[in-house]
């Protein structure tokens, strides 16, 4: 049963089962632990994602993090195997995408490109830029293995962008499966930090 194809259809049978009262609550379980985050508070830049179906509901976090000021970018498939970030100022911005998800609009002057370096934003004072990335999933476990949808786009984001960030995958509890449960190849970036609504999670 430990192999990926089986182990995504096993939760996201469960994760759709889910009554949307119970989903609502759990994901403003989430979304204030993340809001709660230092990693969160200190970054100058979110990536998040849209949710789509059953996945937790992100559009709170994302509004949050507009309000508080923060430089929000959003992914957006752009060809097969190419997925880029596209900086947003509102969620009513995006269009209905790749397999029905909401995107950004590809715009090159939006584009992301990652700042995590030392910025001198004065003469006397340099300033690390902070970018927090949230990473969706269909499964989590504790040794930071993660089952995605099978494309490997974050995958391949997180190899080529993802040393200086700050990672967290977000997923309710009945995403979360013991530790060494996901089989993990070498093109697999571990997920280390995962924000549930988990009620013995601190």
């Amino acid at each position: 049963m430990n192999d990926k194809k089986s182990l995504r259809a096993m939760i996201l049978k469960k994760r759709d089962a889910m009554a949307p009262v119970v989903r609502k609550e759990k994901s403003r379980i989430i979304t204030e632990r993340v809001l709660s985050l230092d990693a969160y508070q200190d970054a100058d830049a979110l990536l998040a994602f849209a949710s789509y179906g059953s996945e937790v509901d992100t559009d709170e976090i994302i509004l949050s993090a507009l309000a508080d000021k923060k430089t929000v970018y959003l992914p957006r498939v752009c060809g097969p195997g190419d997925m880029r970030f596209f900086r947003i100022d509102d969620l009513d911005e995006l269009e209905t995408g790749y397999k029905g998800i909401r995107e950004p609009a590809q715009d090159p002057d939006r584009e992301f490109r990652s700042k995590s370096v030392i910025g001198e934003i004065s003469i006397c004072k340099p300033k690390v830029f902070s970018e927090l990335i949230l990473v969706p999933g269909v499964a989590f476990d504790g040794s930071g293995g993660r089952i995605g949808y099978g494309k490997g786009f974050y995958d391949r984001f997180l190899s080529a962008y993802g040393k200086d960030m700050k990672i967290y995958g977000i997923a309710f509890s009945e995403q979360i499966l013991p530790e060494g449960t996901i089989p993990m190849d070498e093109y697999d970036v571990p997920i280390r930090d995962v924000i549930t609504d988990d009620v013995g999670e601190n």
